[in-house]
């Protein structure tokens, strides 16, 4: 055996030795999951799949260490099993749908359920999306729970069921720029002759939305209601 087959053989030999070996860092073996929730009335508050508010979270116990960050479903649940147990600090983005959650610490050992109760700048209830013709109608109730201008609402058209301002086929913006005193009752409609993508034999997801004139706001939703065109 030549000297750089010798060479080549213990190469592979240490190789070989060191993939065996085991390493001594610790695997995450915690987590947090929870939801969104109106602080008044205890139900889900609606997200952006995309683009929407996100949970920001520091592990105590390092100099310096980095801001992480998890993903809030557009249904208003989180949940991150990759985390190690220990004391977090924790609060949610200023570019949101509701007032900003101040930051607060939190022990974290195991898998730990908490639930964010917020305040959402918008609500929508009574929601009502139907097509009637080669309209797509939506009716609904609008209470705001600040005092800013309501600067938009809206109906977006997905083939998603996670359909948003940032996740959409189609869309129907109307400005409003007021402040509602009162729930108010609000129609919106989306004419089917004028989105030819969303074509007929398929289900589609609508979705409304309202939005505050606060700086880097995201828009309140409803939940999505499918209907077949």
């Amino acid at each position: 055996m030549n000297r750089m087959n010798l060479i080549i053989l213990s190469a592979l030999s240490a190789i070989g030795v060191c993939s065996c070996e085991l390493d001594n860092y610790d695997y995450p073996d915690s987590g947090i999951y929870g939801r969104i929730l109106d602080a008044e009335t205890g139900e889900l508050v609606q997200q952006d799949i995309i683009e929407g508010t996100k949970i920001y979270f520091v592990e105590h116990g390092y100099d310096n260490p980095p801001v992480q960050k998890m993903v809030i479903k557009n249904n208003g649940e989180y949940r991150n099993t990759l985390m190690f147990a220990g004391t977090y600090t924790m609060h949610t983005s200023t570019d949101s749908n509701f007032a900003p959650v101040e930051p607060f610490e939190i022990k974290i050992d195991g898998l730990v359920r908490h639930d964010f109760k917020v305040m959402p700048f918008i609500r929508l209830n009574n929601v009502r999306i139907y097509r009637t013709g080669n309209k797509i109608k939506a009716n609904f109730t609008l209470s705001q729970t600040g005092y800013d201008n309501v600067s938009s609402m809206a109906l977006f058209a997905s083939s998603q069921p996670v359909v948003g301002a940032y996740l959409n086929d189609a869309q129907v913006i109307v400005p409003l720029g007021q402040y509602y005193s009162e729930p108010t009752a609000m129609e919106i409609e989306l004419d089917l002759t004028d989105y030819p993508v969303l074509k007929s034999g398929r289900t589609w997801y609508f979705r409304v939305g309202a939005l505050i004139s606060i700086g880097g706001a995201k828009y309140n939703y409803a939940q999505a209601v499918p209907i077949e065109l």
